[in-house]
C-alpha cells in the first residue's frame, strides 16, 4: 500500500469516528456549566455502537450500529430488537416506501458498500453501490425527487431509485458526510475533509461554499425551520448556518468541543450532539445556544426528533439509546372573534388553550393592545368598549416550564342605533323656528341591536353652537315647548330620553344642537330663533 493510500485510509478512519463521536484526540478543557435535561437512558446495551437514528411511523426509533452486523429498533417503552443485516451500518432514514433504509459497509479487499432496506418485520435486502471504497457510503436522505441520496467516502454523491438503479455524481469535496434535501429543491451536503458546504442539483450540478473558519470539518447538515441550512462542525467547533444563496454564519460553542449531528425539533429549534463532553445542545434560529448535560461517558453521536416532541439519541460511548423529553410550548387559544355593541360586556375565554405535556398553565391578557400582558389574568376576562370598530385582544399562555405562546382575538364593536330627534323637532336639515329663551324638548331613543338603552350615562354630551342661517333651508315652527331650564332625563312612560334645551335670547340667530353618545354616534338638529 503506497503513502497516499495509507493517508486516505487514516483520514477515512478519523471521519468514521467523527460520525459516532469517538474522540481521536482533543485538548483538555474545562466543561462549561450547562442546564439539566429530562432524559431517559434505556438500559439495554447494544451489540455495537449506536449510530444514525430515525423515527418510524409507529413512533419507534430505528438505529444503525457500527461494530456489529445489526440494525436496531427501540419502542417508547424501551423494548430493543436487533436485526441482522450482515454489515456495519452508519445512517438510517425512513424511505418513501415506508421501510427503513440504511448505509452499510463491509471490511475486506475490496471493501463492500451497500444501501440496505429493512422492513418492519426485519426482512433485509442490500443493494451494492457501484463504486466501492473504504468506509463508504455514509449518510443518506430522501430527496425532493422521491429518490434516496447518499454520500460516499470516495467523494461521490449517489442517488438510488426505488426500482433499484444507482447514479453517482462527482461531489467535488473531500470526504462528503452529511446530506439533506434543501428548501430550494436541491441536495446539500458537507465536505468533511476540506471544510466545504456543497449544493447539488437533481441533475448533478455542484456549487461549493467554503466554511469561513477553515479546518472545521463539517459533518451533519439539515434544513432548518427558518428556510436556511444548518450544519455542525467536528473540529470548528461551531454550529453553522448557510442561506440558500450561500451566505454562511458560524456560532461557536462555548465549550470548545466539536459536534457530530443536528436535527430540527418540534419546538422550532435545532438540536445537536456534542460527544466530546457528553452534551446535547440546542440553538434557536437567531443563534441563542443552550447546552444540556448527559451522563458521563454517553458520547451522544446521532439524534432524531420525534413528532411527539422528544429527541432520540444514539449514545456511542455507552452503546445505548436515550430519549430526552423536551418541554413543548403551550398552545394559546384566545377563542373565536366576537361582535358586540358599544358598551356591551364581552367575556373572553382561553379554555381551549392547552399544554402538550399536560402541565399547568397561567394566563395573562392584553386588553388595551399596548403589547403588555398586564390587564387581566385567569381563564376568562371581561371587558366592554365604547369605541366603534375592531379591538385586538392579546393572550399569553405560559406553562410550568416557563415556555409561552400567544394568540389574539378580535372584538368588533358595532354602533348604537339612535332614533330621533322625535317630534316636535324636525330633522333632515329642517330649521326649527322657536322663540329665543323658550325651552324645546329634544326627544330620542337609543338601541343596542334590539335592546333599548335607558340610562343617561350613555349620553356623552349635548352641545350647541351658533351657525349660519341657510336662507334656502326648509323651516318649520315648533308646536310644543317645555318649561324650565336645560335638563336631561329618561322618561319611562314614553320610553324616550328627553333633553329640555333652553334656547338663548338671541333672536334672528341660528344654532346647531348635537347629541353625542359614548359610542360617538350623533344626532343633530337646526334651530332658528325669533
Amino acid at each position: 500500500m503506497n503513502i497516499k493510500k495509507i493517508f486516505n485510509l487514516i483520514m477515512a478512519i478519523i471521519f468514521v469516528f467523527s460520525l459516532f463521536g469517538m474522540p481521536v484526540s482533543v485538548l483538555a478543557q474545562e466543561p462549561q456549566p450547562s442546564l439539566s435535561l429530562n432524559i431517559i437512558e434505556y438500559p439495554t446495551i447494544l451489540s455495537g455502537q449506536a449510530a444514525g437514528i430515525t423515527i418510524a411511523p409507529d413512533g419507534s426509533a430505528w438505529f444503525a450500529e457500527w461494530g456489529s452486523p445489526m440494525v436496531g429498533r427501540i419502542t417508547t417503552d424501551g423494548t430493543v430488537t436487533e436485526f441482522y443485516n450482515g454489515c456495519n451500518s452508519v445512517d438510517t432514514i425512513l424511505g418513501p416506501d415506508g421501510n427503513i433504509w440504511f448505509t452499510g459497509m463491509l471490511y475486506g479487499d475490496p471493501p463492500g458498500g451497500y444501501l440496505g432496506r429493512i422492513t418492519p418485520d426485519g426482512s433485509v435486502t442490500k443493494f451494492q453501490i457501484p463504486t466501492q471504497y473504504q468506509f463508504s457510503p455514509s449518510n443518506l436522505t430522501l430527496g425532493p425527487d422521491g429518490n434516496i441520496w447518499f454520500t460516499e467516502g470516495s467523494g461521490l454523491i449517489g442517488m438510488f431509485t426505488m426500482d433499484g438503479s444507482f447514479t453517482e455524481y462527482p461531489g467535488y469535496v473531500d470526504t462528503p458526510s452529511g446530506i439533506t434535501a434543501g428548501p430550494d429543491g436541491n441536495l446539500w451536503y458537507t465536505g468533511y475533509g476540506n471544510s466545504m458546504i456543497a449544493k447539488i442539483t437533481l441533475d448533478g450540478q455542484v456549487s461549493l461554499y467554503p466554511v469561513p473558519s477553515g479546518g472545521a470539518n463539517p459533518t451533519d447538515i439539515v434544513t432548518g425551520p427558518d428556510g436556511n441550512l444548518w450544519f455542525v462542525e467536528y473540529w470548528g467547533p461551531s454550529v453553522g448556518r448557510i442561506t440558500p444563496d450561500g451566505v454562511i454564519t458560524e456560532y461557536p460553542l462555548s465549550s470548545g468541543y466539536g459536534t457530530t449531528a443536528i436535527t430540527v425539533g418540534t419546538d422550532g429549534n435545532l438540536w445537536f450532539a456534542e460527544p466530546w463532553n457528553d452534551k446535547i445542545g440546542r440553538i434557536t434560529t437567531s443563534g441563542v445556544m443552550t447546552e444540556y448535560s448527559l451522563p458521563a461517558g454517553s458520547a451522544p453521536s446521532q439524534l432524531a426528533a420525534s413528532p411527539d416532541g422528544s429527541i432520540w439519541i444514539s449514545l456511542s460511548g455507552s452503546h445505548k439509546i436515550a430519549r430526552i423529553l423536551v418541554d413543548q410550548p403551550p398552545v394559546a387559544d384566545a377563542g373565536i372573534d366576537q361582535t358586540v355593541f358599544a358598551g356591551q360586556s364581552v367575556t373572553l375565554s382561553t379554555s381551549a388553550s392547552s399544554d402538550p405535556d399536560g402541565g399547568a398553565l397561567t394566563y395573562a391578557w392584553d386588553l388595551n393592545n399596548d403589547g403588555q400582558y398586564d390587564d387581566a389574568s385567569g381563564v376568562t376576562a371581561a371587558i366592554s368598549f365604547n369605541q366603534i370598530g375592531d379591538h385586538i385582544i392579546g393572550l399569553r399562555v405560559t406553562n410550568d416550564g416557563g415556555l409561552s405562546d400567544t394568540d389574539t382575538v378580535t372584538v368588533t364593536v358595532l354602533p348604537w342605533t339612535l332614533k330621533g330627534f322625535l317630534q316636535p323637532v324636525d330633522m333632515n336639515g329642517v330649521y326649527n323656528i322657536i322663540k329665543g329663551g323658550s325651552t324645546v324638548p329634544l326627544k330620542f331613543e337609543i338601541f343596542a341591536g334590539s335592546t333599548e338603552l335607558a340610562d343617561i350615562a350613555y349620553i356623552k354630551s349635548f352641545t350647541y353652537a351658533q351657525t349660519s342661517c341657510d336662507t334656502n333651508a326648509i323651516t318649520d315652527e315648533i308646536e310644543t315647548t317645555a318649561t324650565g331650564d336645560t335638563s336631561l332625563r329618561y322618561d319611562a312612560a314614553s320610553g324616550q330620553f328627553i333633553y329640555n334645551w333652553k334656547t338663548p335670547n338671541t333672536a334672528g340667530k341660528c344654532y346647531r344642537v348635537t347629541l353625542t353618545t359614548f359610542d360617538n354616534s350623533i344626532l343633530a338638529a337646526y334651530f332658528k330663533l325669533k
